[in-house]
C-alpha cells in the first residue's frame, strides 16, 4: 500500500489527506466543512486541526478562491467509534453517576424524615396545647380562684417555652438542610465540570498511545535493519580475514626467502709522514 491509514479509519483504500480538483465522483461524499465536523465530533478547532490528516481523513478542495478542508460523514463516524470511552472510563462514569444518584436519594430520605419529624412535633404540640386549654375551665362564669389562675399562667408560660425550644430546633434543621442542599449543588457542578474533561483526557491518552506505538514500530524496524547491517559487516570481516590468512600461507609456501649478507666496510688508516 503506497500510503499509511490510521486505525481510526475503517476505509483503507484512501489516504488520510486527499487533494480534490472538484470534478471527482468522490467529492460528493465530502459534505462536512470544519464547523459541521466540530459540531459532529463535539470538539474544538484546535483539536480538529490536530487530528486532521493523522487520525481523521480530510480532503482539500477549492471553494471560491480558497482551499477548504472538507470531511466525510463515514470517516467522522469511524473516528467517533474509535474514540469511544473505554471500559475503565465507562465504569468510572457509571460510578460517578451512581454516587450522584445515591446523594440524591440520601437527600430525599433526609428531607422525608425531616418532614415526618416536623409533622410529628406539630401534632404533639397541637395535642399538648389542646390538652392544656381543655384543662382550663373557661366555660364557668364565676371567677376562678387565684391559685387556678396561677396554674394556668404557669402552663401557658411552659407552653411558650416549649414552642420557642422547638422553633429553634426547626430553624437549626432548616439551616442544616439548606447547607446540605448547597453542598449537593456544588457536587453536581463539580461532576458536570469534570466529566467532559475526563472524556477529553481519555481521547488524548488514546491518541498519544497510538503515536507511541507508531514510533516504537518505526524504531523496532530501524533496529532490525541495523542488526542485519552489522551481521553483514561481521560476515565480510570474517571473509576478508580468511582470505588474508590464506594469502599469507600461500606466500610462505611458494617462495624461498634469500638472506643477503651486507658487505663489511673496510677501515683504512693513513700513514704518518706520507706526502702526496
Amino acid at each position: 500500500m503506497p500510503f499509511e491509514v490510521g486505525a481510526s479509519q475503517k476505509d483503507q483504500t484512501l489516504p488520510m489527506v486527499i487533494t480534490l480538483r472538484g470534478d471527482e465522483a468522490i467529492v460528493e461524499e465530502f459534505t462536512y466543512d470544519s464547523e459541521q465536523a466540530m459540531s459532529f465530533l463535539g470538539i474544538k478547532r484546535s483539536r480538529l486541526n490536530q487530528i486532521s490528516g493523522r487520525e481523521l481523513r480530510v480532503a482539500r478542495v477549492r471553494r471560491d478562491r480558497y482551499i477548504r478542508p472538507v470531511y466525510r460523514e463515514s470517516d467522522l463516524k469511524d473516528y467517533l467509534e474509535w474514540t469511544r470511552a473505554t471500559a475503565t472510563h465507562l465504569s468510572s462514569s457509571k460510578a460517578i453517576e451512581q454516587a450522584v444518584e445515591n446523594l440524591d436519594d440520601r437527600f430525599n430520605d433526609v428531607l422525608a424524615v425531616f418532614n415526618q419529624k416536623l409533622d410529628q412535633v406539630a401534632d404533639e404540640q397541637r395535642d399538648f396545647i389542646r390538652t392544656e386549654f381543655e384543662s382550663l375551665n373557661v366555660s364557668a362564669p364565676t371567677p376562678l380562684p387565684v391559685e387556678r389562675e396561677d396554674e394556668q399562667e404557669k402552663s401557658l408560660i411552659h407552653v411558650g417555652k416549649v414552642l420557642l425550644k422547638h422553633s429553634a430546633r426547626f430553624e437549626d434543621v432548616r439551616s442544616d438542610l439548606a447547607k446540605m442542599s448547597e453542598r449537593l449543588e456544588a457536587i453536581h457542578g463539580t461532576l458536570n465540570y469534570f466529566v467532559p474533561e475526563l472524556k477529553e483526557i481519555s481521547v488524548g491518552h488514546k491518541s498519544l498511545r497510538f503515536d507511541v506505538d507508531q514510533k516504537f514500530t518505526q524504531l523496532s524496524s530501524m533496529l532490525l535493519e541495523i542488526t542485519d547491517l552489522l551481521g553483514d559487516l561481521q560476515q565480510n570481516q570474517d571473509e576478508i580475514a580468511l582470505r588474508l590468512q590464506s594469502a599469507i600461507e600461500n606466500v610462505g609456501e611458494g617462495e624461498d626467502l634469500v638472506n643477503v649478507k651486507k658487505p663489511k666496510r673496510r677501515r683504512t688508516r693513513m700513514r704518518r709522514g706520507y706526502n702526496l
